[in-house]
């Protein structure tokens, strides 16, 4: 929808986050070409979270200027990587600021967001998302703590006798990009 809605700044939202007065007001007065709110869940703040000069969030109440979408699309193409459906997209993005070495500004206020891992706990299909996810984001973005977290994944799922998910894992990792054969 960006290419068909022209506009200076855009905010892109989750249809479970809560904004405040506080970072309204805030939008109207944005000095950086990507802000990132405060992401709360339950009361307490979550999100962004920085770590060695790397940033990492969730995509709900970002803003991003159109200028910076531009330069986004210069380098790759798209702003958000297409590859990942529900989990994965917010990452892959922290990856490319990190990597592109933008900057970026936090807001003041914070937002309430339902993080379904704090909120919800570990259930079945996130668990499976979040594997396929980074069995996706293997080759494209790899570390260390990925490849263990997929490998752990994988090795939760051999023991579950999900082996429906373990070719979906397998299928993401060669693809790079989420792949599902598996059914609940």
């Amino acid at each position: 929808f960006i290419d068909e809605y022209p506009a200076d700044f855009y905010v892109f939202l989750d249809d479970d986050t809560f904004l405040t007065d506080e970072f309204l007001n805030e939008l109207e007065n944005i000095n950086s070409d990507i802000f990132l709110p405060q992401i709360s869940c339950n009361g307490v703040v979550h999100y962004p979270i920085i770590k060695s000069q790397s940033i990492q969030t969730i995509t709900s109440g970002l803003t991003l200027s159109s200028k910076i979408i531009k330069d986004f699309k210069r380098h790759n193409n798209k702003v958000f990587d297409e590859r990942f459906d529900l989990y994965g997209i917010d990452t892959a993005f922290c990856n490319m600021i990190n990597k592109m070495k933008f900057n970026y500004e936090i807001s003041n206020s914070i937002i309430e967001h339902d993080l379904s891992h704090i909120s919800s706990g570990n259930n079945d299909f996130r668990e499976v998302e979040v594997l396929l996810s980074n069995s996706a984001s293997l080759f494209p973005y790899f570390s260390f703590r990925l490849l263990l977290s997929v490998g752990y994944g994988n090795l939760k799922m051999i023991k579950k006798l999900k082996f429906n998910v373990l070719i979906s894992s397998l299928f993401s990792i060669i693809l790079k990009r989420t792949i599902r054969t598996w059914r609940f």
